[in-house]
Order: C-alpha cells, then sequence, then structure tokens
C-alpha cells in the first residue's frame, strides 16, 4: 500500500513539475515575442525617419542622421548589450533627446516640401519615442522566483520519492539522508 501511494505522489509530483515547466515556458516565448515585437516597432520606426531625412537633402540632413546612427550604437552599446544598466539607458535617453533636438531645432522648414519632412520628421520621432517605452516596458522582465523554486521543489520531491520507492539500488539510502 505504501508503494502505491508513493508511485501516485511520484506520478502527482511529475505533472504538476510538467506542468509549472510549460507555464514557464509558454511565459519566457511570450516574453521574448514581445520583446522581438518592440525591437522590430523601433527598427522600423528608426528606418522610416532616416528615409525622410535623406529626402530632406544630404547636407540639410547630415548632422540629423549622424544624430540617429549615435542613437542606433547606443541603443545596441548601451541598452541591448548591457541591457539592464541604468546608466546605459541614462545615456541613449541622452542620444534621444539630442536627436529630437535637432530634428525640431535644426531641420529647415521653409518650402512646402521641407515643411511636410519636417512634420513627418516630428511624427516619426514621437513614434520612436513610444516604440523606446514599448520595449523598455519588456526588455528585462523575468518568471517570477516562485515559479522557479516551485519548480525545483517538486523535481527534487520527484527525485526522492523514487531513491524512496527504489530502496534496493546503494545510492537510495544516500540521496534520503540529505
Amino acid at each position: 500500500h505504501d508503494a502505491y501511494l508513493g508511485i501516485n505522489m511520484f506520478n502527482s509530483s511529475i505533472a504538476i513539475s510538467a506542468f509549472l515547466l510549460t507555464f514557464t515556458l509558454v511565459q519566457a516565448l511570450g516574453t521574448l515575442q514581445r520583446v522581438n515585437q518592440a525591437v522590430y516597432e523601433e527598427t522600423a520606426v528608426i528606418e522610416q525617419l532616416d528615409m525622410v531625412l535623406l529626402d530632406y537633402g544630404e547636407a540639410e540632413a547630415a548632422d540629423v542622421r549622424q544624430k540617429l546612427q549615435r542613437y542606433i550604437k547606443s541603443v545596441i552599446v548601451q541598452e541591448l548589450g548591457a541591457s539592464a544598466a541604468s546608466n546605459g539607458k541614462k545615456r541613449v535617453s541622452k542620444e534621444l533627446y539630442d536627436l529630437s533636438y535637432a530634428i525640431t531645432h535644426q531641420l529647415l522648414n521653409k518650402t512646402t516640401q521641407q515643411k511636410e519632412l519636417y512634420d513627418k520628421s516630428v511624427s516619426l520621432m514621437e513614434d520612436l519615442g513610444k516604440a523606446r517605452f514599448q520595449r523598455m516596458q519588456h526588455v528585462g522582465k523575468t518568471l517570477a522566483p516562485v515559479f522557479l523554486l516551485g519548480i525545483f521543489l517538486l523535481i527534487t520531491t520527484s527525485i526522492l520519492l523514487f531513491f524512496y520507492l527504489s530502496r534496493k539500488n546503494r545510492y537510495s539510502a544516500f540521496a534520503l539522508l540529505f
């Protein structure tokens, strides 16, 4: 009767562990997908902004495009490379501010075409800020430690139950001492 109870406890702990592992994997994949989507949206806005700046003309938008390149490099090196470093976030925020300031103060809007490109640039700058905020919301998220602790405890219980049920094994007594 003890063996039957032990087998049921073993099977139950394995099933619960499998459920928690599945849930944890789904959560991790969902977070990864949200981060990928946020990065994709931010890069799409950056590409659109670069195209608008190219339409402005090489000479007129050279400084602004250089600031856009600095922003891109700082995102890659400071934020995505160091993922959660607050110092990196501050530097990238400064680069974003510099880019925004350059767009609003350095781009000319004398002609009708320049006015349209200026409005697009300002609108894309707002979109870039929103996309960055969305990315920052998802980057660095982790699973709750209680899930990892639960999985660890259930797997440990399963292993101990296995050794308890198979007393003939020479490692069983050693494992049950701890």
